[in-house]
């Protein structure tokens, strides 16, 4: 019996896994998944944020807690991100949060972000908030970790922890968010209202170096039953692990009523002035249910 070869013509007719249907059968799938899925989804890698001004004009509020002094915030191009560096003052640092249209008559862009959102007592209702961020950290060789951070989403609020202790001092309104203690203990923490509930991931961040090292992939996933109850549920991850499960009918989830939310990050220096941490936030990645979805997802997806 010959042997067939297979000729240039010869391809699979089966169904395309998650290709478009209906309006858009045949279309870019690369192209149209973008918007059929329940998601709207935004990552920021952080390229053209070049100094505290860009940052501002694609609509982020820059806060200083505490004096100071030579705090600074740049791109690096040898990392591939954003750095913070809150200076060389002991128990000060700097907070930023994506929590402002950009005004300007015409901007190179605005962040790739969810946010500012402005929540309501049913706007979260049924739906889900994702956000995702890389960050790594150096100081001094050999020196164990003195400083403090906070990193997720939270509402308004320029010092969110207490410079001198790194105690969180955020707001009526909270936020779901990790906590890195000086102990160097990092915490998944929800707040709802005014009380913030904290708990242990079980991750402890080690001693640090000049280069940047402990990364660290944090994640955290929230779905909403009822908004101004705060009932639902919050996962936390770390480097893909979940590490904390947070019942809203125990620990009111936050967004409960009118109060503005973005994505936040606050880096504090350690009691002493020497040495200073710098951190680098390499990618934010964020979602959202999308307008007129509510879990579980059932209307008008995959077309």
């Amino acid at each position: 019996m010959p042997i067939r070869s297979v000729g240039p013509g010869t391809h699979f007719k089966g169904p395309l896994l998650g290709a478009p249907k209906g309006p858009f059968a045949g279309t870019s799938v690369g192209l149209t998944s973008r918007f059929r899925g329940p998601y709207r989804e935004h990552l920021e890698l952080f390229e053209s944020i070049l100094s505290e001004a860009d940052l501002a004009a694609c609509g982020w509020t820059q806060s200083d807690n505490g004096t100071t002094g030579t705090a600074t915030i740049a791109r690096s191009g040898a990392q591939g991100g954003m750095i913070m560096n809150p200076g060389t003052t002991a128990d000060t640092g700097i907070s930023i949060q994506n929590n402002v249209i950009p005004a300007e008559t015409k901007v190179s862009r605005t962040t790739l972000s969810v946010g500012p959102v402005v929540s309501t007592t049913t706007l979260m209702d049924n739906r889900e908030l994702i956000w995702a961020t890389r960050v790594g950290f150096l100081q001094g060789t050999g020196t164990a970790w003195t400083n403090k951070a906070v990193l997720g989403w939270a509402v308004t609020d320029t010092a969110l922890m207490t410079p001198t202790t790194g105690v969180l001092a955020v707001t009526t309104g909270g936020g779901a968010f990790f906590h890195i203690t000086e102990a160097g203990q990092l915490n998944a923490v929800v707040q709802g209202t005014t009380v913030a509930t904290s708990a242990d991931t079980g991750i402890d961040i080690g001693t640090l170096s000049t280069a940047f090292g402990n990364f660290l992939d944090l994640a955290i996933r929230i779905r909403w039953v009822d908004a101004s109850a705060g009932t639902g549920v919050a996962e936390f991850y770390v480097n893909g692990t979940r590490t904390n499960v947070v019942n809203g009918a125990t620990t009111a989830l936050p967004m409960q009523s009118t109060q503005t939310y973005s994505s936040t990050f606050e880096i504090l220096n350690g009691p002493t002035t020497s040495p200073a941490v710098d951190m680098l936030v390499e990618y934010l990645y964020t979602g959202i249910t999308r307008a007129g979805l509510t879990y579980p997802y059932t209307s008008g997806l995959n077309l």
